[in-house]
């Protein structure tokens, strides 16, 4: 199940390497109830697609005049690996190390979401709430959080 914002742009194989993602995880973290989400970097209309694939992860950043939480998506930077030391020595200069392909979150992105398909029957949507916008993303975190699913940026 992939939920989007409308103003998303696709990159060429996107399909395939989500499925591959999700998959991968599952494996390799022992998952059963895997979620993809994030808020993606953005583009430059009409199709100006940045080449950029570090991922990003979502983070609390402020708490709103409404009481809130609102959330932010943080650009994973790449590091700098040295020795065994951590301490870079002329033999031993600083080189760039990939940003991981996945990390765990605890957070949710409505504008981002990829799942199977089972999480629409074992997490619909609350009829309660059918209007709900602020706090439809902490909503949905708690609720897949408390049905067991991991989510992952």
């Amino acid at each position: 199940v992939l939920q989007i914002d409308s103003h998303m742009r696709f990159r060429r194989g996107w399909d395939a390497y989500l499925i591959h993602l999700l998959e991968t995880i599952e494996q390799t973290e022992g998952c059963g109830k895997v979620v993809l989400s994030t808020y993606p970097l953005g583009y430059h209309l009409p199709n100006q697609v940045p080449e950029d694939t570090r991922p990003t992860i979502l983070m609390p950043s402020r708490v709103d005049e409404n009481g809130f939480l609102r959330q932010e998506g943080k650009v994973l930077e790449l590091h700098l690996a040295t020795d065994a030391s951590d301490t870079a020595t002329p033999l031993s200069p600083p080189v760039p190390t990939p940003a991981p392909r996945y990390l765990r979150s605890a957070l949710w992105a409505a504008g981002f979401s990829f799942s199977r398909g089972a999480l629409l029957c074992e997490v619909p949507y609350s009829p309660l709430l059918p209007h709900l916008f602020f706090g439809e993303e902490l909503s949905m975190a708690a609720r897949l959080h408390t049905h067991g699913y991991n989510l992952f940026a």
